[in-house]
């Protein structure tokens, strides 16, 4: 399990594939970029496939943020958003990503996104990981998702902060990394 960092460490996050469900979530997830950049934290993520993705980037971009987004081979055909620092690799972008992250944020999925949430998670060291879930799409998988990670792992059930907003999540962040 990787070790708690500082909350000034990077952030990362995760989206959904493809077209947003709803445009209310590009509007969150555009809030939340503008939020983070608003804390000081630097985004750093794989190149996005999905409307919600490229939405927080383009949030925290327009409000000064710094975004680097990393690509390798297998990412084609993928949009590289105006004004991040793109960063073209040979090896796998996932990981190189995950290395310099310090917790990571999380937009509601679609139903198809859960594995690769989970997969991606289990790869970072179970770092920190904000669920955000305005409309309770994460509360209904709580306790499910909880009691599943806590058999495998009770210590990185710790590390799952669910919050309503990006303010919320930070507030809670800050607590489990202080």
């Amino acid at each position: 399990m990787a070790k708690l960092e500082s909350i000034s460490k990077p952030a990362g996050f995760l989206a959904p594939v493809g077209r947003a469900s709803q445009k209310i979530h590009v509007e969150e997830a555009h809030s939340c970029g503008e939020f983070l950049a608003g804390k000081g934290s630097e985004i750093i993520c794989t190149a996005p496939n999905g409307e919600v993705g490229v939405a927080l980037i383009a949030g925290a971009l327009a409000t000064g943020g710094e975004v680097q987004v990393y690509s390798d081979p297998d990412h084609k055909g993928i949009t590289k958003p105006v004004g991040a620092e793109c960063i073209q690799v040979e090896k796998d972008a996932t990981q190189i990503c995950l290395a310099k992250i310090g917790h990571m944020w999380v937009m509601p999925p679609a139903f198809a996104d859960l594995e690769r949430y989970l997969k991606v998670w289990v790869m970072s060291g179970y770092r920190p990981l904000v669920c955000l879930s305005p409309r309770d799409e994460f509360l209904l998988l709580r306790g499910f998702v909880e009691e599943i990670v806590s058999a495998g792992s009770p210590k990185a059930a710790e590390r799952l902060i669910f919050a309503r907003s990006a303010k919320e999540g930070w507030e809670k962040l800050s607590e489990l990394l202080d």
